[in-house]
């Protein structure tokens, strides 16, 4: 009973973003070192920049066009051009 109760509990208290741990063993695997991604970086889609943003914690809907992780946040455009970048910090 004592082990089920602490699977459960280190279980909720972890979050794994499956796509950062995908892209650390990756890059493992060829011998490099881990470079963290600037989500910031011009002429990326909105999919690649959350991705990025994962690597800074577990990545938290703010609005409908905000997200953040880690103390950084981006925003993307509600209406025209919708889902382009407004601002990244």
């Amino acid at each position: 009973m004592r082990t089920v109760i602490a699977l459960a509990l280190l279980l909720s208290s972890f979050s794994i973003d499956f796509e950062a741990r995908r892209l650390a063993k990756e890059m493992e695997s060829r011998g490099k070192k881990l470079a963290v991604l600037d989500p910031c970086a011009p002429n990326l889609s909105k999919a690649e920049r959350l991705s990025r943003l994962a690597q800074y914690g577990v990545v938290r809907q703010e609005s409908d066009s905000e997200y953040s992780a880690g103390g950084h946040r981006i925003s993307f455009e509600k209406y025209y051009p919708k889902g382009a970048l407004q601002s990244c910090n």
